[in-house]
């Protein structure tokens, strides 16, 4: 028997296709309607150019000019983003490492996995049930994006342990 954390199982999912889409260029890419503004310093700037061919291979229509960056277009899975939060988190490291960009980003796809999955505790038709059970496609050993078990075997020895059939 298996006992599934549905959060965790859909967060999983969710977590693979948002990276899955990235890695295959399949950008889905929204304009903003209106561009947004984040002042930078000159630090900032010096540090965060040279990135701008990444930031945009992401999908981020971006300019960076000394004084401030300003984004036209987002990729689809970040439109809900702090975007203040994201260049805040990426300037913490002034060197901008290389994995700096990458590292922040795949805590934002986390998050955005882990409050777009199903709650722990809400109530699955059983139709969404078998339909998060086929796309887990046999993989019960994976674990949620931050590292949770998305289900836990228990097996008939245990359950017989339980109820004293087997010492």
């Amino acid at each position: 028997m298996y006992i599934v954390d549905q959060h965790a199982a859909h967060e999983r999912l969710l977590y693979n296709k948002l990276v899955n889409s990235r890695k295959i260029n399949e950008l889905n890419v929204q304009p903003l309607l209106i561009p947004y503004t984040i002042s930078i310093n000159s630090i900032e700037y010096e540090n965060l150019y040279p990135k701008k061919s990444y930031l945009e291979s992401l999908g981020l229509d971006v300019t960076i000019t000394p004084d401030k960056i300003t984004i036209y277009a987002l990729p689809f899975e970040l439109l809900d983003i702090d975007l203040n939060e994201f260049f805040a988190d990426i300037f913490k490291d002034y060197s901008l490492k290389n994995e700096t960009i990458p590292e922040i980003l795949n805590e934002k796809l986390m998050q955005k996995a882990c409050k777009s999955a199903v709650k722990a505790g809400m109530e699955l038709t059983l139709t969404e049930v078998n339909s998060l059970i086929r796309l887990l496609n046999g993989n019960i050993n994976l674990k949620c994006p931050h590292g949770r078990p998305i289900a836990i075997k228990i097996t008939k020895k245990e359950i017989d342990k339980w109820f004293k059939r087997i010492i």
